[in-house]
């Protein structure tokens, strides 16, 4: 639900200090293959993986504050955590040499199989924070609702599902798109499965796949390599 109120949130926004890391606006391009295979909407990506810092992603839109606050502050060393094969530390690693500043990564290995009701909470508190510095009531926050469909995780974080390679395969075969076996390989597969049930009405013509980026970890997976390689031998 749209909000409506009297406070200027976007201009707040554009007031915060940031620096320039990201190539923008990324892309928006139709997957024509892939839409005529699933036979439902019409299927597009958001090319986030082309924001163009260290390989690409999304995060780079957040680093984008986080630096310039670090700058502002006269900060000589960033420290920051991530999971194995994280987007954000590779990101931050990119933007901290671009401002010959010191990156310091204590990559840990974490669980992001949260179910549900566990993951709507993660994401509510940074949208809080977030309404807090737009001035926006906390309320309105509350009335945009989150869905989650926590079928497609797997054994846990970090570990590709035969439907998560199954789904990289297909991409790169037939739009010759890369994705990654962390995140957006299992949500691939996720809207893949949902287009296959049925789940969106027949009034929808067109459905959005954000790419947040982090195809450079497919090179940690030679597994996925592995089983292209089975795949072709088959074929």
């Amino acid at each position: 639900m749209p909000w409506t109120g009297d406070a200027n949130a976007i201009d707040v926004l554009r007031g915060l200090k940031r620096v320039s890391l990201a190539h923008l606006p990324t892309p928006v391009e139709p997957l024509d293959r892939l839409s005529a295979l699933l036979g439902g909407p019409r299927v597009w990506v958001k090319r986030d993986d082309c924001t163009g810092l260290g390989t690409g992603g999304n995060k780079t839109r957040k680093i984008e504050f986080l630096m310039a606050d670090a700058l502002a502050k006269g900060a000589d060393t960033v420290v920051t955590v991530g999971a194995i094969q994280s987007n954000h530390a590779r990101q931050v690693a990119a933007a901290s040499a671009r401002f010959c500043l010191r990156c310091v990564l204590r990559i840990i290995g974490i669980s992001a199989g949260d179910k549900a009701e566990r993951a709507i909470r993660r994401v509510r508190t940074p949208q809080l924070a977030a309404a807090e510095i737009l001035g926006m009531p906390s309320k309105v926050i509350g009335q945009t609702p989150i869905v989650f469909d926590d079928r497609f995780v797997g054994e846990d974080y970090g570990i590709p599902t035969p439907e998560c390679v199954r789904a990289i395969e297909l991409l790169a075969r037939k739009e010759g798109l890369l994705l990654d076996p962390v995140y957006t390989g299992k949500a691939m597969a996720g809207l893949l499965t949902l287009v296959r049930e049925n789940y969106f009405s027949a009034d929808v013509r067109n459905l959005l796949f954000w790419h947040t980026g982090g195809s450079v970890a497919l090179h940690a997976y030679p597994e996925i390599a592995g089983h292209f390689d089975n795949a072709t031998s088959r074929s």
